[in-house]
């Protein structure tokens, strides 16, 4: 069966209030229209990116409504534009729809956010029986009623309010437990750690290390991601007293709110860690310049939020 292609482009709206400007939007197509239970579907996923805007994508789950996910990368990235792949499998025969695929995006001045989606992307699934295969198929036979039992539904009800009660105690447990890790783990240090040396200094001898060890000429792109990211989140504990190395990107997140971090300072950080993650967790493919880009734009970090000369004398 010949596969066509539909294309549906509709920029998803944001979830949290109006932004400024334009804003990133993503367009969804797949490379046929009909398929069967069982067929393979690539849903393509091409993201404009406004200036000024980073998209962090999130891998699909693997239940995408009437279908699966198989594979997700990404296989185009430009200056604007970003395109992703996702492959499905069909599960249900009928007239369905991919459903909205959502993702991440930020910019400098907010770093929460917006949520963007692609449009749902109708399919029409096939059985696997032809017609004549289901044409062919016997009525069964018409069969007397069993005779059914009187049933007793005592342990039914008895089953199913036990149910319920494990359901509320594990949710308030669940609720509790979460109420204490945050009420344990402190927002900031009140005091920043004091290394022997300047933070910054250690940063951009770290950095300049970076550079003499060539990891993109040599191949490892996530090598250069981490040790970039490790140097940035090292510098963000020494320098601010947030807890960066043990934490996660959505944590640090939260954590850096409260920080004495400027607020486009933040933001930055956190469009490089997210670009980190996606390389480390989702397994994207990197581009080598934007590899090598990581080193400055950390770099340029570390030297806007440097002292001025004279707080520099003041703190050697």
């Amino acid at each position: 069966m010949t596969g066509t292609l539909v294309a549906i482009l509709l920029a998803a709206a944001p979830v949290a209030a109006p932004v400024d400007g334009p804003v990133p939007a993503i367009a969804a197509a797949v490379d046929t229209a009909a398929t069967t239970v069982g067929g393979r579907v690539v849903l393509t996923l091409d993201v404009d990116v406004p200036e000024g805007w980073f998209v962090t994508p999130a891998e699909p789950e693997a239940e995408l409504g009437p279908f699966r996910a198989r594979a997700f990368r990404e296989t185009e990235r430009t200056g604007a534009h970003r395109r992703f792949e996702v492959v499905l499998v069909a599960l249900e025969a009928g007239e369905v729809e991919v459903p909205p695929v959502t993702m991440r995006a930020t910019r400098g001045d907010d770093p929460e956010g917006i949520e963007i989606a692609s449009p749902p992307v109708p399919v029409s699934v096939a059985s696997n029986l032809g017609a004549e295969e289901e044409a062919a198929q016997p009525d069964p036979a018409d069969l007397k009623p069993p005779l059914v039992a009187p049933r007793d539904w005592r342990p039914v009800w008895i089953a199913a309010i036990a149910a319920a009660l494990a359901a509320v105690a594990g949710f308030f447990l669940l609720r509790w437990l979460r109420t204490r890790r945050r009420s344990a783990r402190p927002a900031t240090p009140e005091v920043p750690r004091e290394p022997a040396r300047p933070s910054w200094e250690i940063a951009m001898e770290e950095l300049d290390a970076i550079v003499a060890a060539d990891w993109v000429d040599r191949g490892e792109l996530g090598r250069q991601y981490e040790e970039v990211t490790v140097t940035v989140r090292r510098y963000l504990e020494n320098r601010y007293g947030v807890p960066a190395l043990e934490s996660t990107t959505d944590d640090l997140r939260e954590l850096l709110r409260g920080s004495p971090v400027p607020g486009p300072v933040a933001s930055r950080v956190l469009s490089l860690l997210g670009e980190a993650d996606l390389v480390k967790f989702a397994r994207g493919i990197p581009d080598p310049a934007d590899a090598r880009s990581a080193e400055p734009r950390a770099r340029s970090l570390v030297e806007d939020t440097m002292p001025v000369p004279r707080e520099r004398e003041e703190a050697a």
